[in-house]
């Protein structure tokens, strides 16, 4: 078949296929080559020469285009992924990345307009959002910076700016083509900054290639391309960064318009939310304005008027009462102790500077590393006291005009209750009696409320009332320490703060040392529902004490627990027993011979076992005192003065005596005596 003078008829056909094949396919080199010698043995060497040549020729061609056709493709195929994604930084940066790998080259970075030099146009190349760079300006911009980039670029070099006629982009700026340099370090252009060639050369780049961006005949960016090495970019690489730039610049005007509906949106939504926040707000302070109208207008006190604001405007809120310092603090959640874990300043502290007005305008107060927002409430160019909130409220423009009202309010409520409690304190005798008798009411409450005694409880003070005056003296100390004052059955009665709980003890002091008499001081009563028991106890120990023979003394409901027992089961059979077994002999003997046995041996125990004092309380003569005693000896047992065997002998002769003066108070009550007027007699020998 091979012809020996070369004639290329004589090249078997399945050699020329299999070599045209081989052109087409993606095949390795070598088989390549063995299909060649395939064609080129029935050729002489002159002509397999020129067909060597051509073949190769023809083969790297082909290979040139397919690489240059997948490189497009994946241009193509990268705008597809660009125009899903709807943020511009995102965008930027994928271009650079996609870049950088088609290219293989050192860096690429993408500049656009800088910020300061682009206004927000209403066209499709506006911001993409607040503090963005819009990349499409309506109006040429000055100058352009980095913003998106890939590869290990220094932070310096991230500052260059790029303007039109100056460097390699300076070129693309003014002819709107790409433009690039092989070797920057001689060959870049005559305007280019000194120090932006330091930077490049600082950075080592060596070929850089740059390209514009382009949406509707405008600049809209800059893709720089860079190699530390001096190769030129070729056409088919400039001819793929050139089309991914017309594909980025339109991927980055759909990212710009996406952004731009979303904040459009965005903007809208809070428009609505506003518009529905305002609306809540009018609502709410018109809901707020009624209650508290209702409020004062139902006579109802200062917490009333906190726990609405509290309550409809979820703002936790106190008063400080100017006059008595006391607290009334509404919070969410409320607390056992509001005004302790608030740590409140004082009314000398809260209040306006001296010289100024006060006003009911909303100012703040630092106390140390507290600040508080707070507000005078105000009647008759007077200070009643201060509404104290949170500092939130000093930002807040409704929580403010919230308070004022709520300081109007309040300063309602303080005169409202000023007058009221005036009146009561007018019929005080009533209040006390009712309080004191009968069941908790919401309208006792208010009572109490109005008198300055609020959720902190109260105390009670009782002494005998042998002064005309006492009463008007009990009512002036109530108006400047808060409180009820009142007489009633010739029982001087005072319900005050529990808060006020120092001055009253100073008070009880006061009127025992000046009136001589015995002043009694109750326990704290947290619950109204308390008062009513906690009184009678407190009376209770107000006759106990004179029956033990107090006087001129303060004494505390405390101190008679070991006796209460006497006023509640005077005919206990333990009593019994204890009293049986200390001084029954003496007990017998009395009721048998009428003799005073039990109230000699008393009155020696009381005195210590002094004769003279003992004779001269019983009104008899020492030596009765010493017969007597001897009698009791013999009846007791010689060791009966002796402790511990005395003290037993002289609790049950105490509480024998105790024991009938609780038998006739008991009597007294069952007869339908009043509460107040129930008392033993006094106690004779």
């Amino acid at each position: 078949m091979i012809s020996t003078h070369g004639d290329a008829s004589a090249v078997h056909p399945s050699a020329i296929t299999g070599l045209l094949s081989g052109l087409a396919e993606v095949i390795p080199g070598e088989e390549f080559d063995a299909r060649l010698r395939a064609v080129e043995a029935g050729l002489d060497s002159e002509v397999a020469a020129r067909i060597r040549a051509a073949a190769h020729a023809a083969r790297a061609t082909v290979r040139t285009e397919r690489r240059r056709a997948a490189r497009l493709l994946e241009v193509i195929e990268s705008t597809g992924e660009l125009v899903a994604v709807h943020n511009v930084d995102a965008v930027l940066r994928e271009i650079t990345s996609r870049a950088r790998r088609l290219l293989n080259c050192d860096y690429v970075y993408l500049n656009t307009p800088e910020p300061a030099a682009v206004p927000a146009p209403d066209g499709p190349g506006s911001p993409a959002g607040a503090g963005a760079t819009s990349v499409a300006a309506a109006a040429e911009p000055s100058s352009y910076a980095i913003r998106a980039w890939s590869g290990d670029l220094a932070p310096e070099f991230l500052g260059i700016p790029v303007s039109p006629g100056l460097g390699v982009g300076g070129v693309v700026l003014q002819t709107g083509q790409p433009y690039q340099v092989a070797d920057y370090a001689t060959a870049r252009p005559a305007d280019t900054p000194a120090d932006y060639a330091e930077l490049l050369a600082r950075q080592q780049i060596s070929t850089l290639l740059a390209t514009p961006l382009v949406v509707d005949g405008r600049i809209t960016g800059l893709l720089f391309a860079a190699r530390t090495h001096e190769e030129k970019f070729s056409d088919d690489e400039v001819f793929l960064l050139s089309a991914l730039a017309r594909h980025a610049a339109i991927a980055l005007q759909n990212a710009e318009l996406d952004e731009r509906r979303e904040r459009a949106l965005r903007e809208v939504s809070v428009a609505a939310e506003r518009s529905e926040s305002k609306r809540a707000e009018e609502e709410r302070q018109s809901r707020l304005h009624a209650r508290l109208n209702s409020v004062v207008l139902d006579g109802a006190g200062v917490s009333e008027v906190l726990a609405a604001v509290c309550e409809e405007a979820a703002t936790d809120v106190a008063y400080v009462d100017r006059a008595t310092g006391s607290a009334v603090v509404a919070s969410t959640p409320p607390t056992s102790t509001p005004a302790v874990s608030w740590n409140l300043p004082e009314p000398s502290v809260l209040a306006a500077p001296r010289g100024e007005l006060p006003r009911p305008e909303l100012r703040e107060v630092q106390v140390g590393r507290r600040r508080w927002a707070v507000i005078d409430v105000v009647a008759y160019s007077r200070a009643l006291g201060h509404l104290v909130a949170r500092t939130q409220a000093l930002e807040d423009p409704a929580t403010a005009r919230l308070l004022q009202w709520t300081s109007q309010a309040v300063a309602l409520c303080q005169l409202s209750t000023q007058a009221l409690a005036d009146a009561e304190r007018r019929t005080a005798t009533e209040v006390v009696r009712k309080l004191v008798s009968s069941s908790s009411s919401p309208e006792l409450r208010r009572k109490l409320h109005r008198s300055g005694i609020g959720p902190d409880g109260l105390r009670i003070l009782l002494c005998d009332s042998g002064d005309p005056s006492l009463e008007r003296r009990l009512t002036r100390w109530t108006v400047r320490h808060s409180g009820i004052a009142a007489v009633v059955d010739e029982v001087a009665v005072v319900l005050a703060p529990a808060g006020r709980s120092d001055s009253l003890a100073t008070l009880a002091t006061t009127l025992s040392e000046e009136l001589g008499g015995i002043v009694v001081l109750s326990r704290a009563v947290e619950e109204l529902e308390t008062i009513r028991p906690e009184f009678t106890r407190t009376l209770r120990s107000l006759h106990l004490a004179r029956a033990l023979g107090y006087a001129g003394e303060v004494v505390r409901v405390e101190q008679f627990g070991v006796f209460s027992m006497l006023f509640t089961d005077p005919t206990a059979e333990d009593l019994d027993d204890f009293i049986r077994a200390q001084a029954g002999p003496l007990l017998d003997s009395d009721n048998r011979h009428g003799t005073a046995l039990a109230a000699t041996a008393l009155a020696l125990l009381d005195h210590a076992g002094g004769v003279r004092a003992a004779a001269a309380e019983l009104d008899v003569h020492p030596n009765t005192i010493t017969q007597r005693a001897g009698r009791i000896a013999r009846l007791l047992g010689p060791g009966w003065r002796a402790q511990p065997r005395a003290f037993e002998v002289h609790a049950g002769l105490k509480l024998h005596r105790l024991r009938a003066e609780a038998g006739r108070w008991a009597q007294a009550r069952g007869l339908g005596g009043h509460a107040l007027s129930a008392g033993p007699p006094d106690c004779g020998q």
